[in-house]
């Protein structure tokens, strides 16, 4: 006898896993920025338009709620967390109950709304698995996807801060990334209480934080613009859809599948992005990179409030101002953008010697250092030319001989140590031993990358290291010093001002 049994669909499962998180994410992504916004009155929130109140909302939301979360979980406790947006919903209830639903209804574009159900189907059908008959296929975005669910499940297992997922030496340590969009994730994920996986947390708050960034562009054209609320609906639209605009990346791309059709190339590039060094368009950034996404949100926001404050005057109004955009600059990733690199000297100075900029690509961060050359000065030590820096000590850098990959992770800062390779030398010494050098052990902290000098034999990559595929002075080629040892305490490389 035959038992016909009913195959698991994966589609549908994931499909509504996603929509049930969807649709609480509004308690994490729209009711904090809209009882924010009432309480403080941010850009006279409560004489807008319900549409205006909605528009600020979430792009508000998502730039405040990740650091607010962070910030008391660390200091205090998940239960003050908690105790927090409960409060936010208990006051978004009261404000809803004392007459707002007599309101105005919103009035919003059947366009703009038309284009927000697109997207969202648009992320369903791209982050989906999808399943035909008894074959299983996983979106190509899976591959970074499934790095961002492990995080979302350690933070709504393991708390503040998290336990990283990849690492147990025999002992749990600490996850270092920018993971401040994925904590909201990780509160819709505990809130559904099992009712859903992380990685669907994941694929319903991709969709939000692409509303955000439709919702920011509203604001943008209704409060930066000079044309103002003149056709404002028609405008939004028109700034949205120009999102799928992609360029002319569409013409190499073809090229190579006409190349492959004809079998003159083995593979196809799973994106548009892909055929030359990365440059993202909106959708590509909006569905693999969220959380840059949401740092950029974030960002804005802040630019936002900090332009709008002047019209606020007095004190009050540069607290609140202040505070709110503090908190939205706050979450901008600690590996993006352009960042300052500053060395800490024994002597008590802070000398500024370059910048760092370091963009996302994938699962890991590229990155190119421009040093100050105001900051250095030239030398010929042993028949050599050499930028150092003058002080107690010559701090002279020394760029690394051998092929660089250029690119960092959380785990692994080693590329960006081995590009800020230094010796040191005495004023009155005489050239320049290479024994003498240095290497900064960067470390991520709350104030950014910080790096505490060892030393190492600069002599040792006089000839090629046997695999240089790997960044040569690992753990057991450096040595520590003792504190105050060197000249250069500390080298910190931070948000650029």
């Amino acid at each position: 006898m035959t038992i016909a049994m009913a195959m698991h669909n994966f589609t549908i499962s994931d499909l509504l896993g996603s929509l049930t998180a969807f649709s609480l994410f509004p308690l994490f992504v729209l009711v904090p920025g809209y009882a924010a916004g009432w309480l403080l009155n941010l850009f006279a929130f409560r004489s807008r338009t319900p549409a205006f109140r909605l528009a600020l909302s979430v792009p508000l939301s998502i730039s405040i709620g990740p650091i607010l979360t962070y910030l008391l979980a660390h200091f205090l406790s998940m239960s003050a967390v908690w105790m927090l947006f409960s409060a936010s919903w208990l006051y978004g209830a009261v404000l809803a109950g004392s007459g707002l639903r007599r309101a105005a209804r919103p009035r919003i574009s059947p366009l703009i709304l038309a284009l927000a159900c697109g997207w969202t189907g648009l992320v369903l059908l791209s982050l989906v698995d999808l399943q035909l008959g008894n074959r299983l296929y996983y979106s190509v975005i899976g591959f970074d996807y499934s790095i961002r669910t492990a995080m979302i499940h350690a933070l709504a297992t393991t708390g503040m801060p998290p336990a990283s997922p990849f690492f147990f030496p025999g002992s749990a340590v600490t996850l270092r990334y920018h993971y401040f969009w994925l904590i909201l994730c990780s509160l819709v994920s505990r809130l559904g209480g099992g009712a859903f996986s992380a990685r669907q947390a994941l694929i319903a708050g991709t969709a939000w934080a692409g509303m955000g960034l439709m919702a920011l562009i509203a604001l943008y054209l209704r409060l930066f613009s000079a044309q103002g609320p003149a056709r404002l609906r028609r405008r939004t639209a028109i700034a949205i859809a120009l999102l799928g605009v992609t360029g002319l990346d569409i013409v190499p791309t073809l090229m190579l599948v006409l190349l492959y059709a004809g079998g003159l190339t083995s593979m196809i590039f799973p994106s548009l992005e892909w055929w030359n060094e990365q440059v993202d368009g909106w959708v590509y950034t909006m569905l693999w990179e969220p959380h840059h996404l949401c740092g950029l949100i974030a960002c804005l926001t802040g630019f936002l409030v900090l332009w709008q404050a002047p019209s606020e005057p007095g004190r009050r109004g540069v607290l609140k101002n202040g505070l709110v955009a503090g908190l939205a600059l706050a979450t901008e990733p600690a590996l993006d953008g352009t960042k300052d690199m500053v060395l800490h000297t024994r002597d008590g100075k802070n000398i500024p010697i370059g910048t760092v900029t370091i963009a996302p690509k994938g699962g890991e961060s590229t990155f190119s250092i421009a040093f100050d050359d105001k900051k250095f000065a030239e030398y010929f030590l042993s028949m050599r030319e050499f930028k150092c820096v003058e002080g107690e000590d010559i701090l002279c850098h020394v760029p690394y001989p051998y092929t660089s990959p250029h690119t960092v992770t959380p785990e692994d800062l080693g590329w960006l140590e081995h590009a800020l390779l230094f010796i040191f030398k005495k004023p009155t010494e005489y050239g320049a031993r290479m024994g003498n050098g240095l290497i900064f052990s960067l470390k991520i902290t709350d104030k950014g990358l910080v790096g505490t000098p060892q030393s190492i034999d600069l002599d040792e990559i006089a000839m090629p290291p046997a695999d240089l595929s790997v960044a040569y002075f690992n753990a057991d080629r450096r040595y520590d010093l003792q504190p105050g040892a060197r000249w250069a305490e500390s080298l910190t490389i931070e948000n650029h001002r």
